[in-house]
């Protein structure tokens, strides 16, 4: 992620908006800017929907909520992200809430006053902050600044704590190796403090870069480390991701007996706690593993079991997902007029969340489908929408 100057945005700043320093450049080149509104009065407020407005109305923008319930909104999430064409509001909770002004004026006075515990603890809020919104670089520049006050001060504690957030910031940008370097400096400390629940999350965080550069053998055996702590401290929270990640471990060597008995105990776990988006999820996954196994039936049963949980949820990628892989089961059965409701879900959920690609994906398994039962016109009006 590149940092880059950029020119106010005068619609916005004038509509009381405040530009944050920094300006963030993602993967995908869309170019990103954060805006906070303070002091939450019904005037201001009226006002920042009225630039909001203007903003989309001028520049062609599109606003990612219902201006209907602006007012409630904003006082919950008072940060606006402009992401090349459209306009969200973010959430970001901290206690008290957060403003960037005053803490970097507070990190200044400690510093005049060589005050290292506040030096530590706000430096550490600060990159918190930058981290949430992606500006890597600031990020860790805070971060540092945390862990040499926190070893100055010599508190265990937060070095440690200053080591996992540093280790975060190297994982979000590929940078691997140090992320474990850190991550393991980590664990040290927490083996130190006797601290069981942090080196449980530790575990996680290691087999999860093994995980993200492919070695997964590593990935499980860190994973059976973090369930191990889990179980010692009944951590059920724990065990339930743990139990889903080794799934997944599994799942990527092709070993689908394992990869489903983990899923299995995720599911158990995820039940007790009623955790409707990872039972979906876990579904899903059940349901890739037994089509790798041929066993059509417990796949096309596990993923009805994730369809049903991603409406009540809502949840239009699941839906996207699940209604693809639907599709493509029925097709090879052959079912194709399941087959056929099965893609026209996948192409309706790829609409409402304007994946283009996917609804060109979608379009031409219709079209296949047409063909097989021998409907030309359709299927070459499927095919023609696809490459549109």
């Amino acid at each position: 992620m590149a940092i880059s100057a950029i020119q106010n945005t005068p619609i916005l700043t004038t509509g009381g908006f405040k530009k944050l320093p920094f300006r963030a450049q993602t993967e995908t080149q869309e170019k990103v800017s954060v805006y906070h509104l303070k002091d939450l009065t019904l005037e201001k407020i009226e006002r920042a929907k009225r630039a909001i407005l203007q903003e989309c109305q001028e520049k062609g923008r599109t606003y990612l909520g219902d201006l209907e319930t602006f007012v409630q909104r904003i006082q919950e999430a008072p940060y606006l992200v402009k992401e090349g064409k459209t306009l969200r509001l973010v959430s970001y909770t901290d206690d008290p809430p957060f403003d960037l002004d005053h803490c970097l004026n507070d990190l200044k006075d400690a510093t005049k006053l060589g005050d290292l515990t506040k030096m530590t603890n706000i430096s550490n809020k600060i990159g918190n902050f930058y981290l949430f919104f992606k500006n890597f670089s600031e990020a860790l520049k805070y971060y540092h600044q945390s862990l040499k006050s926190g070893e100055q001060w010599g508190d265990a504690i937060s070095i440690a704590k200053a080591h996992c957030k540093i280790a975060s910031v190297h994982q979000a940008l590929g940078s691997y190796q140090e992320a474990l370097k850190h991550y393991f400096i980590c664990l040290e400390k927490a083996k130190a403090l006797e601290d069981a629940l942090a080196e449980g999350g530790i575990y996680y965080n290691i087999a999860t870069v093994h995980y993200l550069c492919e070695n997964f053998t590593s990935a499980l055996e860190f994973y059976h480390m973090q369930l191990s702590i889990a179980e010692s401290i009944s951590n059920r929270e724990s065990q339930k991701i743990a139990h889903y990640c080794m799934g997944g471990a599994y799942l990527s060597l092709r070993n689908y007996p394992q990869a489903l008995k983990s899923y299995q105990s995720c599911l158990e776990r995820a039940d007790e706690q009623e955790d409707q988006e990872l039972i979906g999820n876990v579904y899903f996954n059940m349901g890739n593993s037994y089509d790798s196994l041929n066993d059509y039936p417990k796949s096309l049963d596990s993923y009805e079991k994730c369809f049903e949980s991603a409406l009540r949820l809502h949840d239009q990628e699941l839906i996207k997902s699940v209604c693809r892989a639907l599709g493509d089961i029925y097709q090879d059965l052959p079912d194709h007029r399941k087959a056929l409701e099965s893609y026209q879900m996948y192409f309706e959920a790829a609409f409402r969340l304007n994946d283009r690609l996917a609804m060109g994906e979608a379009c031409c398994r219709l079209g296949r489908v047409y063909e097989l039962l021998n409907r030309p016109h359709e299927a070459k009006s499927c095919y023609e929408h696809a490459s549109t």
